[in-house]
């Protein structure tokens, strides 16, 4: 059985949550041509922006970028918490 923390990462984050769970967020964003996606992140994906990360440590923008999104990031931290 998977746990459903959608609405608490709602409440913390904001309505761009879509689904959360204990090891995963999907969250409503865009791509850089403006188009609505969703979104998965796990902390497999952090491990890998973590581990090559460069200029700002600290922020999802990295990530995000190579993936193609264009949101501003830097207030999303993986514990559910917000800057």
């Amino acid at each position: 059985m998977t746990t459903d923390y959608t609405l608490e990462a709602q409440e913390s984050l904001g309505g761009f949550v879509k689904k959360a769970g204990k090891n995963f967020l999907t969250v409503r964003t865009t791509n850089v041509y403006e188009q609505p996606i969703s979104l998965k992140i796990t902390p497999n994906d952090l491990a890998e922006f973590y581990a090559t990360a460069s200029g700002s440590i600290g922020t999802l923008a990295g990530l995000m970028a190579n993936r193609g999104l264009s949101e501003n990031w830097h207030l999303l931290q993986w514990d559910g918490s917000s800057m």
